[in-house]
């Protein structure tokens, strides 16, 4: 990793790390040897002492609403917009559809869905149904949501 891609990266600066089985928090990076060197200070922020240690930096796992969001989002970039969900699905059917894929309900193919592509789906791991319902159900909010604003306008 370039200093570069770390300095892009939001999630080191304050990291709470743990070295000498005391909490720590990350303070600077040394880019010098080629090696992440963190720099940590140990206690309170008033504390002076500073040591070097090597610590692997790994950024967090991604929290349900990271993944959801990130679903959404590339269901937006393939033309799945507010505006498609719209004309397709102007009656919360979003909701049904995720539901089903949640149940696992592959029998339940939804009206315009190619059967292949549902089982597909569905048969997917659990976490990657909730994923992609949970983004469903964000497609159905944000349609909901327009649907109001244009009604106010």
């Amino acid at each position: 990793m370039t200093k570069e891609e770390f300095n892009n990266q939001k999630w080191y600066k304050n990291m709470p790390v743990w070295a000498n089985e005391q909490k720590c928090y990350v303070h600077a990076v040394n880019f010098l040897t080629g090696k992440i060197d963190v720099i940590y200070k140990i206690g309170d922020t008033s504390s002076v002492a500073w040591n070097f240690c090597m610590v692997k930096l790994d950024p967090p796992q991604p929290t349900a609403l990271d993944l959801i969001a990130q679903e959404r989002e590339k269901q937006i970039s393939k033309g799945y917009t507010v505006g498609h969900d719209a004309k397709e699905y102007p009656n919360s059917e979003l909701v049904d559809i995720a539901t089903s894929l949640i149940y696992n309900n592959w029998h339940q193919v939804p009206e315009g869905w190619s059967k292949d592509y549902w089982k597909i789906l569905c048969s997917r791991p659990y976490k990657d149904r909730l994923r992609i319902a949970g983004a469903l159900i964000a497609a159905e909010l944000d349609r909901v949501i327009n649907e109001e604003k244009e009604a106010n306008q």
